[in-house]
C-alpha cells in the first residue's frame, strides 16, 4: 500500500509508464482491500484493424498484477 505523503508520486510515476506503453491513466480508485486503475488506449483510431485489437488485448493482459 502506498503512504498518504507519497501517494501523489507515486501515481504520477504510473501515469508516465503507462504513457510510455500507449495508455492514459484515467482514474485511480482503491479502498482498503483493493486497488483499481483506469486505462485508455491512446493508440486505437477508428482505423484500427481487429487483428492490431486483439494484440492490443493480450500486450494489456501484462497489467493485470497485483500492486
Amino acid at each position: 500500500m502506498i503512504t498518504q505523503e507519497r501517494e501523489p508520486m507515486k501515481i504520477g510515476q504510473l501515469h508516465t509508464a503507462f504513457l510510455g506503453q500507449g495508455f492514459k491513466l484515467i482514474d485511480v480508485k482503491k479502498d482498503s482491500d483493493n486497488e483499481e486503475i483506469v486505462l485508455e488506449n491512446i493508440e486505437l483510431s477508428d482505423t484500427t484493424t481487429d487483428d492490431s485489437k486483439v494484440k492490443m488485448t493480450i500486450y494489456c493482459t501484462q497489467f493485470l498484477i497485483n500492486l
